[in-house]
């Protein structure tokens, strides 16, 4: 539906608050605008302070969004639209192979490869972006803050613990495997 004096309403702004995946709790950093999101108990509706323009509403998400893409904004935790289409392709292979193990084609369609890794790359963004969160009040992004947020989740958390361990006893191999290759190396 396209509205044509440039102004929306409530319903208008919903659908895209929903296209748009910013969180009900998200305050965008550019207070001079007059708008804010509010967090409601009860649903999820949202209320806004003043009647924007579109183009306003939308420019000042383009700079809420912008900036540096290693670090995270404070108070932000949808990804970047931007940064998340740059990152296509990343996962393709790795995931025609699970997708095979998993029972699907040994070449699946690529729309296919693609919509898992679109979802894929947004269950890591969302991730990580809780794990910054949690992670802001100490300023030390730790694995423990994956771990908490998987915590509920058992086989997630048992997969997780269990990849760690082996992590560790590969480093310890490998650190092992050093020492006894400088000591082959040094003439006595």
């Amino acid at each position: 539906m396209v509205n044509t004096n440039n102004k929306f309403d409530g319903a208008e702004y919903v659908s895209l608050y929903k296209a748009t995946r910013v969180r009900d709790d998200h305050r965008f950093p550019n207070s001079s605008t007059g708008y804010l999101l509010e967090e409601k108990q009860e649903g999820t509706s949202v209320s806004l302070q003043n009647q924007l323009d579109y183009r306003e509403f939308t420019d000042n998400m383009n700079k809420a969004s912008a900036g540096s893409s290693s670090k995270v904004k404070e108070g932000s935790s949808h990804p970047s639209e931007t940064s998340f289409k740059r990152k296509r392709g990343v996962f393709q292979k790795d995931l025609q192979h699970m997708m095979y193990g998993f029972g699907d084609d040994s070449n699946p369609l690529p729309e296919t490869v693609a919509l898992m890794e679109d979802i894929v790359m947004e269950y890591v963004t969302d991730m990580v972006h809780k794990a910054q969160d949690i992670a802001s009040k100490r300023g030390k992004l730790l694995t423990e803050d994956f771990l908490f947020l998987i915590r509920k989740d058992l086989p997630k958390l048992n997969r997780c613990t269990e990849l760690l361990s082996m992590n560790e006893e590969l480093k310890q191999a490998r650190k092992a495997f050093d020492v006894d290759e400088e000591k082959l190396a040094q003439p006595d």
